[in-house]
This record gives C-alpha cells, sequence and structure tokens, in this order.
C-alpha cells in the first residue's frame, strides 16, 4: 500500500518547459526586486536628510542624492530649488537643467 501512495504523483513532477521558463523569469524578478529596496531609516537618519534637504533649499548647498530608479541607483548632484511636502517631490537643479524627483525614492544623501 505504501508504494502505491509513493508513486501516486511521480508523473506530476515533470514541468513542462514553457513553466519553467515562467517559473525562472518570476525568480530572477523578485530577485531584482530583493536587491533594489529602498532600506528603512531610523529617526535620527531622516532628520539628517531633511537637515540637508533645509540647508540646500535655503543656502543653495551642493548636495548628492542617491535615488531609487527603474534600472538601479542613481547618483545626482545639484541644489534643491524647491520642496513641495503636499505632492512628496522636490525640484533639483543640476548641471543639465532640473529634475523632479520624489521624496520617496531618495535612497541616499550628503554634502558635497
Amino acid at each position: 500500500m505504501s508504494k502505491k501512495l509513493s508513486n501516486q504523483f511521480l508523473c506530476s513532477r515533470m514541468m513542462l518547459p514553457e513553466h519553467r521558463e515562467k517559473l525562472k523569469l518570476y525568480q530572477n524578478k523578485r530577485e531584482y526586486g530583493e536587491s533594489y529596496r529602498i532600506p528603512q531609516y531610523s529617526y535620527q537618519q531622516l532628520e539628517e536628510f531633511q537637515f540637508l534637504l533645509d540647508r540646500s533649499l535655503k543656502f543653495g548647498l551642493r548636495i548628492e542624492l542617491t535615488i531609487l530608479m527603474d534600472q538601479g541607483f542613481t547618483n545626482l548632484q545639484g541644489v534643491v530649488k524647491k520642496a513641495e511636502a503636499a505632492s512628496g517631490q522636490i525640484l533639483v537643479t543640476t548641471r543639465d537643467g532640473e529634475t523632479r524627483l520624489e521624496i520617496k525614492n531618495i535612497v541616499g544623501l550628503k554634502e558635497i
């Protein structure tokens, strides 16, 4: 009787090639999403980020922002010209022009 139960699901172990490809794509997408994730910051680090954004806005201090984009992390250097708390966006002036960024995508911030 036990032999019958062990062989019962033997045929279901096979996978079609299409299913293997989909499973592999799903695993790669999940691994990619896990590698590019916004870290959890402490309250003190968030206050430091806010302090640097305010100094850049008031005094024209150049800062370097690390931003999470679709293709990974990107560094951007510039000066904050406008901060909109309601929409959660900031306007940064760089050498290439002005860029509007969402605050929730900022991963790192430092003074140059």
